[in-house]
């Protein structure tokens, strides 16, 4: 019959299986941190953008009621 034993070469396999999880996992989180330059042009842009869609809103709120009026 097999009798387990302890075998250091497995600990240190298995220890290194994990940390290399571990660093794998903080790498993909730093590289989700970093901005690509593309984003961050976009967030720049992002409050322009708003603006001018909210005063295309209002100008088409007030061709709709300018309609009404006509009709």
């Amino acid at each position: 019959t097999l009798t387990p034993h302890y075998d250091p070469r497995v600990e240190e396999f298995v220890v290194n299986e994990v940390l290399s999880v571990f660093k794998q996992a903080e790498e993909e989180e730093a590289a989700a941190s970093e901005h690509d330059p593309l984003v961050l042009i976009l967030q720049e842009q992002l409050p322009t953008q708003k603006a001018e869609q909210e005063l295309l809103k209002e100008e088409v709120k007030n061709l709709t009621e300018s309609q009404h009026h006509v009709i």
